[in-house]
């Protein structure tokens, strides 16, 4: 029966996409991760020059002296080596005032998760070196904007005694109905090391169907021990 039901087990959470993280320092640089997470979602990189329209582009890892010259951390960024995130105050001020800030003024770099299905959380770590604010706008599938969000930095020591900032933080999606999360900082070079998104939750159609194949196997079982204990 533990086999059985291992089996049954196995098979209902593995047509449920579950979470994970992407740890940059885990991969090749140069490597592709825009499906990394599977079902779940795309990751990419989007830039926008001025008088030009944004482009999307894979998100790559990419290679940094982050630190201090000569130390070099893995990241994630754009296809082309560009260093971090930068400029999404540019990209507020187009959505916040439009009529002053036209958007083909807008110069900016950033990292785009676009959700493939509903998921509980997104969250990631990074740093920089100018204690900039971190920025991340959340849109509706449909592309509207839900919020800008704010992640203050905290000081932090580098490998080497070097004084940086550093950010981690996990945004609640639960019931938020998230389509896409832009996420950058307000002017200077973020380097983002770690992405993750949680789904632990089982769907209810799930559950039911554990429910069941349980019920199941335990009437088999009953069945099982009545026929072998049944008097001559």
């Amino acid at each position: 029966m533990n086999k059985i039901l291992t089996f049954l087990l196995s098979m209902i959470f593995a047509t449920n996409a579950f979470g994970g993280f992407i740890n940059a320092n885990d991969l090749t640089a140069g490597a592709n991760i825009t499906n990394n997470f599977g079902s779940l979602a795309t990751l990419h990189w989007v830039s926008k020059e001025q008088n030009k329209q944004a482009n999307i582009s894979a998100l790559i890892v990419n290679q940094a002296d982050t630190e201090f010259s000569g130390n070099y951390s893995q990241y994630f960024g754009s296809d082309n080596g560009q260093s971090g995130t930068y400029g999404l105050g540019n990209l507020q001020d187009t959505l916040n005032e439009p009529a002053n800030y036209p958007e083909e003024n807008a110069i900016y770099g950033a990292i785009a998760i676009r959700f493939t299905q509903p998921v509980l959380s997104f969250g990631f770590e990074a740093e920089n070196f100018n204690s900039d604010e971190q920025f991340a706008f959340l849109f509706t599938p449909q592309g509207n904007l839900i919020r800008r969000e704010t992640i203050i930095p905290v000081g932090i020591t580098g490998d080497f005694g070097v004084p940086i900032w550093g950010y981690k933080h996990t945004f609640d999606l639960t019931n938020q109905n998230v389509g896409s999360i832009i996420l950058g900082s307000w002017s200077s070079a973020t380097y983002y090391y770690k992405l993750s998104i949680d789904t632990t939750l089982p769907e209810p159609s799930s559950i039911l169907m554990l429910v069941l194949g349980l019920s199941l196997l335990v009437i088999k079982q009953v069945k099982a021990f009545s026929l072998r204990y049944v008097a001559p």
